[in-house]
């Protein structure tokens, strides 16, 4: 079973109890005897299905080594009889999970609020070593440094990990998160960072964004390129988008609630991070490289621009530049609104030159794109 994949709940409910063991087999790539002879072992248990639960856990574990895997659906497909299977097919266990962890559950969230910690969760903690799960321990060390983080439910089922210190790679993370996203809300509450480029921006995703996320976070990040309709001088045009989007509250409230990220209209930029200032040199200029990664566009002429319609964001930009020995240009020009209003609006510019772009060159670029365009003009 590949880490992260889970049983179809939609294709168990279309087998029998012996479609069911194929099944298994298929997924799991484990001979037909061998998984039979486990799975009588655990039913063999008897008893509720509660007292099969950290057996089955158990098992999962050792077939798939990725604690995504112990949910009360892929349970139900373990740990239930072939009589069980045929009166209820892939019905789920959840109500087994949370009789047998309720109590204890309770016990933990009132006393610590902002963990919303889960039955399934508890299950895994009691199974997996503690050092291949993102534990309850973990995360009371993650709110002790940043105690405005919350945990929701979807980031215990997926180990969502929030750093403890900020170093050079969260840096440039930090920077893209700063210069591409926005935030979602669900039900009014944090829930998520939308990450969106152009089309042309789909190596930088591909090779450098979801890889730094998967590393810092723990998650993973899929790639979505999408359609999306603008307008430029009253015609209309099709443009393609590379977005990632992250359904976290973890890490949303992390950068909003604790960080100090602000939001303007679901943006979470505008004004610096809390902190910033007192960053070492090497995260700031890190910070920088993930800005200039998502946002820079780099002319024939090597000139490096940033544009933005908001003139506080790139005042802002402009000052940290500044901080960072850069001496950029600020400028301003009519253009249309492509995804906006479609009319006439005023985008500021940050014009970088060619001897700021060596130095950038030299602390590295972040967008493998920028990388090739500097490399070209140098053969030529």
């Amino acid at each position: 079973m590949v880490r992260g994949q889970y049983l179809s709940n939609k294709k168990l409910r279309q087998v029998d109890h012996y479609g069911r063991i194929s099944y298994l087999v298929e997924t799991f790539g484990v001979p037909q005897p061998e998984i039979t002879e486990r799975l009588e072992a655990i039913w063999g248990i008897g008893g509720s299905l509660t007292d099969r639960l950290h057996t089955g856990a158990k098992y999962l574990w050792e077939l798939t080594h990725d604690p995504k895997s112990i949910t009360g659906d892929n349970l139900g497909a373990i740990i239930r009889n072939r009589e069980e299977w045929e009166r209820t097919k892939c019905k789920k266990v959840n109500s087994s999970i949370n009789q047998l962890y309720e109590e204890r559950r309770k016990e933990i969230n009132e006393e610590y609020p902002r963990l919303n910690v889960t039955d399934t969760q508890l299950l895994r903690e009691d199974v997996i070593p503690k050092s291949e799960l993102l534990t309850v321990k973990d995360v009371l060390e993650i709110l002790e440094r940043w105690p405005k983080v919350v945990y929701g439910e979807n980031d215990w089922l997926r180990g969502t990990r929030i750093p403890i210190r900020i170093e050079e790679n969260i840096s440039t993370l930090l920077g893209i998160y700063w210069g591409a996203g926005s935030v979602y809300h669900k039900n009014s509450m944090l829930y998520g960072i939308m990450l969106s480029g152009s089309h042309g921006d789909f190596k930088f995703y591909e090779n450098v964004v979801s890889p730094l996320i998967n590393q810092i976070h723990c998650i993973p990040a899929p790639i979505v390129r999408r359609q999306s309709k603008g307008e430029v001088k009253g015609k209309n045009y099709v443009f393609l988008k590379t977005e990632i989007k992250i359904c976290s509250e973890a890490i949303t409230t992390w950068l909003v609630n604790d960080l100090g990220f602000p939001i303007t209209s679901g943006k979470i930029y505008v004004s610096l991070p809390q902190g910033i200032d007192d960053w070492k040199d090497m995260e700031r200029y890190a910070f920088f490289k993930g800005i200039v990664g998502t946002m820079g566009s780099l002319r024939k002429k090597m000139e490096m621009i940033l544009s933005e319609k908001d003139k506080t964001f790139v005042d802002n930009l402009k000052e940290f530049s500044e901080n960072l020995e850069f001496t950029p240009r600020l400028r301003s020009n009519e253009q249309f609104d492509s995804f906006g209003s479609g009319e006439v609006c005023t985008t500021y510019q940050l014009a970088y030159s060619r001897k700021e772009v060596d130095k950038m060159a030299e602390m590295g670029f972040a967008n493998p794109k920028h990388q090739r365009l500097y490399q070209r003009s140098i053969l030529n």
